[in-house]
């Protein structure tokens, strides 16, 4: 082959051969990039998202809300003498003259056990419910009362839980009570100035929400009885929260979760 045939072929046939890469370049083509349902690399589906251009965002979400706080009560069937337990145990706070009952903490100091004369007590601090029985073992252990059989142990009451949540939207208050009414609600234009729903209230019970979004549950007995009331008052209140909201939030609820605080490492649970 002479030099000036060689340089009229077209590239990649020199020598009589054609590179299968460069065969294929012409007639081969890659799925675009923006679209992710096709390619080696597709975006796999996910129920409630949905993928655009590299692009995943929730559609529908469920409202969470995280316990802060348990109380529990429990009555250990024996006299304390909390002047002794005084002087036995470090770390047990007792002032007669500014409180009747003794402070003991536990669970790494996060939660404190109140102790008085006849044998009641009172757990504050506790972050899930199966803390209370875990954290009145060891109290009793800790105070010198002998470990009795489960079937006879002290069994703890919960009497409270709070739980806090974020709508994820602001709330203009003053503009709900137009919208939605304001016969079931308690309003203070004073500072802090949240939001009382007044028929949760009727029962001992508490839903609070702040001019940030800032939904606060209290007096609930478990976890089944918030997610019950809050289902409730969103189902028939939600849709005027976000009418009354200056961020025009477009995020719609599917349900309420209510979670606990995870465990940590350091000993405290």
């Amino acid at each position: 082959m002479t030099l000036l045939k060689a340089l009229e072929m077209p590239a990649g046939k020199v020598g009589g051969a054609t590179p299968r890469s460069l065969q294929d370049r012409g007639t081969r083509r890659r799925p675009p990039i923006s679209d992710p349902r096709s390619g080696p690399r597709a975006l796999k589906a996910t129920p409630g998202i949905y993928p655009i251009a590299h692009m995943a965002y929730p559609v529908r979400t469920a409202f969470r809300l995280v316990i802060s706080n348990v109380v529990a009560t429990a009555d250990l069937g024996t006299a304390l003498d909390l002047v002794r337990l005084d002087e036995e145990i470090p770390d047990l706070e007792y002032s007669p003259d500014q409180f009747s009952g003794a402070i003991l903490p536990f669970g790494g100091g996060r939660a404190k056990a109140l102790l008085f004369r006849s044998g009641k007590v009172i757990l504050v601090g506790l972050k899930r419910e199966a803390e209370p029985l875990v954290f009145l073992s060891e109290i009793q252990r800790k105070i010198g009362i002998p470990t009795l059989p489960h079937s006879r142990m002290a069994q703890p009451n919960i009497v409270n839980i709070v739980a806090t949540g974020s709508l994820g939207f602001s709330v203009d208050i003053p503009n709900f009570l137009q919208v939605a009414g304001s016969h079931d609600f308690l309003y203070d234009y004073e500072p802090p100035r949240s939001l009382l729903y007044k028929n949760s209230a009727r029962d001992g019970r508490t839903l609070l929400i702040s001019r940030r979004g800032r939904l606060t549950v209290a007096g609930f007995c478990s976890r089944d009885s918030i997610r019950d009331s809050v289902r409730m008052f969103l189902d028939r209140y939600y849709d005027n929260l976000i009418d009354a909201s200056p961020d025009r939030p477009v995020k719609r609820l599917r349900g309420v979760e209510i979670v606990e605080e995870p465990e940590r490492c350091d000993g405290g649970a």
